[in-house]
């Protein structure tokens, strides 16, 4: 049987704690805190829901990332250096990036499980 979002919930304070450092670990360290936190926290399913959705979400990022990067790049060079402009873009891109990731590390840390479309599906199918 499947979990479902209305059973994701805090055993104990440990647990949203580690919930938010999925999530805020996830900007300062990129994948390694969530990672660590799904492989070590093997009873904890609100820290493996919580570190699976930030960990592939920060995988979708980086690729989505690197991708309009090249993309700029393409841009900039096709266009003799003025498509260099696009890469103004990255930093309130990125800001944005950070302050939901923020968002998210309070919501877990006030112990709740919430949804990202397509991704807490597989997620729940997972921990």
């Amino acid at each position: 049987m499947f979990e479902t979002i209305e059973n994701i919930k805090p055993e104990k304070n440990d647990s949203k704690t580690l919930g938010a450092i999925a999530y805020a670990g996830s900007i300062f360290i990129s994948f390694l805190a969530p990672l660590l936190i799904y492989l070590l926290a093997k009873e904890d399913k609100f820290a493996r829901f919580h570190a699976l959705q930030s960990l592939i979400i920060g995988v979708v990022a980086a690729v989505l990332f690197i991708a309009l990067w090249v993309f700029a790049v393409v841009i900039k060079v096709v266009t003799f250096g003025y498509g260099a402009l696009l890469f103004i873009f990255f930093i309130p891109l990125g800001l944005i990036f950070v302050l939901v990731y923020l968002y998210w590390a309070y919501l877990a840390y006030q112990g709740k499980a919430f949804t990202v479309p397509y991704v807490t599906d597989f997620v729940l199918k997972k921990i």
